[in-house]
Parts: C-alpha cells; structure tokens; sequence
C-alpha cells in the first residue's frame, strides 16, 4: 500500500457517506414538499440525474488513484450534487412549511 493511500481512502469514504446522507435527506423530504406524483417524480430523476453527470465527472477526475477512490468519488458526486436541494429542504422544514 502506497504511503498515504489509507488516508485517501478515509477521506473519500467519508466524503461519500456525508454525500450519501444528503442525498437520502433531499429525496426524502422531496416527497413532504412537492405537491402531486408527477412532480414527485420528476424532481427525484431530475435530481438523480444532475447527481450522476457530478459523479461520472469526479470519478473521471480521480480515475488515477485506482477504481477503490474512483467510485468513492463518483458516490461522493453524487450525494454532494443533493446538497443544496437537502440544504432549502432542510431550511424550509425549520421553517415549517409544508408540515
């Protein structure tokens, strides 16, 4: 094992399991503030979407490390591609809109 790459590993992993969480909490709580199924459904692909184009890039980008780092970041990608829909979502929960 290279010098250092236990540490990459951590903090890819780590990276991702945040990215994972904000994703869950956005696709989650988009279902209590959309109004209908369609609407429902179509932010979920929407948000699915823009997520996996972020993660395909950041795997892309960390391709060099090996596939381990690879698909941690693509998983990274895509859960920190929700963050901002989990971020107005979790604002607006506080809030009490739509409870």
């Amino acid at each position: 094992m290279k010098n250092g790459y236990g540490l990459v590993i951590l903090l890819a992993a780590s990276l991702a399991l945040m990215g994972v969480l904000a994703a869950a909490y956005a696709q989650i709580r988009i279902a209590v503030h959309a109004r209908g199924a369609p609407s429902i459904w179509g932010l979920r692909i929407f948000l699915a979407a823009i997520g996996i184009g972020v993660g395909y890039v950041a795997s892309l980008s960390f391709a060099f490390y090996g596939e381990l780092i690879s698909f941690l970041a693509f998983v990274a990608g895509f859960g920190w591609a929700h963050v901002p829909a989990a971020g107005i979502l979790f604002i607006k929960a506080q809030r009490g809109e739509y409870d």
